[in-house]
């Protein structure tokens, strides 16, 4: 096969195009299922954290501590106070955007008691004592009473003024058209911008490694050349030499060959010669005078 560098080049790059394409689409699909399996552990994670919230927010105000402020209508009370104040330690300390409670009357949601946790980035105002419950709120929670779980429900919404938050409620009920709701709220969207920036950052990775390997690639594929064409030399000189061996092994063939018609038309013409001494020496015998020749031995 005659070597031809440009369609060698041509062709190696190509299949590395190739490579570089399946690679990039490795990493495509590898950014998807690692925003996705990501996206999964943290909401697992989230809710884990937000019924924990849930059960303690019930553990500070009970059902009993609702009625009473509910009926009497008393948000000032040092009670009232002391659980708000809890309430707000919790959401700090656990990083909540917001707990709280409300009383459900058979067609409406009134807060009894909320608290915006500190240390998080939920701007949205507090829910006020005897206030209803923001619209989208409202209506996602009362969607959820009317199926009357048993079990605390989560559901996601995005809100206009909370923005994108998830949301854990317990429903605990007094009479069958009357309970109270525990809630509590997360704004999701610092989670959101961290896993993609979490998931950029992975990307991004992939990437820089493809172009970490590009130079190495074009290195290898220099030196691989190199080699190939010294090979191809190497392979064409011993080639040359192989020839020449065989030509002069011929050359030499028939010089034997020549030699030995030359060896037995000499050893024909010798045996001849001594065969002619031999007559003439039988007819100078005959004519009783000496032998001119002296008796030869024949080697064969």
């Amino acid at each position: 096969m005659k070597w031809n560098p440009p369609e060698m080049k041509h062709r190696f790059y190509g299949r590395f195009a190739v490579v570089a394409a399946l690679y990039t689409l490795g990493v495509v699909l590898f950014t998807a299922w690692a925003y996705f399996d990501h996206s999964r552990l943290l909401t697992e994670r989230l809710d884990e954290k937000l019924s924990g919230a849930l059960y303690a927010c019930r553990e500070i105000i009970d059902t009993d501590f609702l009625t009473r402020i509910k009926s009497t209508d008393n948000a000032r009370s040092e009670d009232y106070r002391k659980s708000r104040e809890k309430l707000s330690r919790y959401a700090d300390l656990c990083q909540i955007s917001a707990l709280g409670a409300a009383c459900y009357d058979g067609t409406n949601l009134t807060s009894v008691i909320s608290v915006n946790g500190q240390n998080t980035n939920f701007t949205a105002p507090e829910i006020q004592y005897g206030k209803p419950l923001p619209d989208g709120i409202h209506s996602a929670v009362l969607e959820q009473i009317r199926r009357k779980p048993a079990t605390p429900v989560t559901f996601e919404i995005r809100h206009p003024e909370f923005g994108h938050i998830r949301a854990t409620l317990l429903y605990s009920e007094q009479t069958p058209k009357t309970g109270c709701v525990y809630f509590v709220i997360q704004h999701i969207d610092p989670l959101k911008q961290q896993l993609k920036h979490q998931v950029l950052r992975e990307s991004l990775a992939g990437i820089f490694l493809l172009v970490l390997v590009i130079p190495l690639v074009i290195l290898y594929n220099q030196t691989e050349q190199k080699n190939s064409r010294e090979l191809s030399r190497l392979n064409a000189r011993l080639q040359h030499d192989v020839s020449l061996q065989k030509e002069k092994a011929q050359e030499l063939k028939d010089a034997i060959n020549d030699l030995e018609r030359f060896s037995s038309v000499a050893a024909g013409r010798e045996s001849r010669v001594i065969e002619l001494k031999k007559e003439v020496n039988e007819l100078l015998d005959r004519l009783n005078e000496p032998p001119r020749y002296s008796a030869e031995k024949r080697t064969d």
